[in-house]
């Protein structure tokens, strides 16, 4: 998700989007870095940098220069991509019986903290959807015959996908129709733990493919046209899908307040890269809001930070 300050911004919707998120957050008593940007535009060096607290990319490299990637590994699960092998941040003394809510793209659910893990379950039949979502046994089973891995499973689900027969369930296109769920289940794991002090939520929304319409319903169509599409109608449709996740949030924070303890919940909320719609740009500018315990007048920073600066800081 591209930041306020973003060539994203500078489409014809990006100014109406960038007010709506703004106001959102300082609505919400956040603080709002509008110049933060991040290290890098993978999710796997971005977000394990941060919690592993290296604060400039120099710092990474010099960590191990015989590789390219650190704290990560392959997993062997077969529905996990990646585990994170080191995380300074969990370790932290203050952060006890952690509860995370993760992709199938990085495990965090290892470490000796974590009390429950709820890694997105493209066949979870408790999984409910956005209207316009195909929720058909075929989009199932086609998407289980693709996550087999197989060439035909791979050909058959893409073909089916392309005709517009179904819909897919898997990482990370199945996250977006799922977001109210995925954000209801957040909720569920805040009531039902109290001794919790980290709940931890990584989401690949709003993550390419695209999906959303402009009254933030679902549409598979758009996860097909990516290619197609030039560089403005990208933008144009990366600010819907933002616009979108931030309703979907607003959505998420009315529940939330219902919570008696919201008043003492310190929140972070950051996306780890921007858009990275066109390859050739070198600005990697991102979302950074900060809500203190207990509630207290907003303030918006315009100042450059990196996430990581900003995280680190934090902790």
């Amino acid at each position: 998700m591209s930041g306020l300050n973003s060539l994203d911004s500078k489409v014809e919707n990006g100014d109406f989007v960038d007010k709506y998120i703004m106001n959102f957050f300082l609505e919400n008593k956040f603080n709002v870095y509008t110049d933060a940007f991040s290290l890098f535009k993978s999710t796997d060096k971005s977000l394990l940098s941060i919690f592993n607290f290296v604060k400039n990319k120099q710092d990474y490299i010099d960590i191990d220069k015989k590789k390219e990637k650190h704290f990560i590994k392959k997993s062997k699960n077969y529905f996990t991509v990646n585990d994170v092998t080191e995380n300074k941040f969990f370790d932290l003394k203050n952060n006890k019986n952690i509860v995370v809510q993760q992709s199938m793209y990085l495990n965090f659910c290892d470490h000796s903290k974590v009390i429950i893990c709820n890694q997105f379950n493209p066949f979870n039949k408790n999984l409910t959807f956005l209207d316009g979502f195909k929720n058909t046994k075929l989009t199932k089973y086609v998407s289980i015959f693709r996550n087999n891995g197989s060439i035909l499973g791979r050909i058959t689900w893409r073909l089916l996908v392309e005709i517009r027969a179904i819909d897919t369930l898997l990482d990370p296109a199945g996250e977006k129709p799922a977001i109210q769920y995925l954000f209801k289940q957040l909720i569920k794991n805040i009531k039902n733990n109290k001794t919790s002090t980290l709940f931890f939520s990584h989401i690949l929304v709003p993550h390419i493919p695209y999906g959303f319409k402009e009254n933030c319903e679902y549409d598979g169509n758009k996860a097909t046209n990516y290619n197609s599409m030039s560089i403005k109608e990208k933008r144009v449709q990366h600010n819907v899908e933002k616009y979108c996740l931030i309703k979907y949030l607003d959505e998420f924070f009315e529940d939330l307040k219902m919570i008696s303890e919201f008043k003492n919940f310190e929140i972070i909320i950051f996306s780890d890269h921007d858009s990275r719609i066109d390859p050739s740009q070198t600005e990697n500018n991102v979302i950074f809001v900060h809500k203190k315990k207990y509630f207290e007048k907003p303030n918006t920073v315009r100042k450059k930070f990196s996430i990581n600066e900003l995280f680190y800081d934090l902790n």
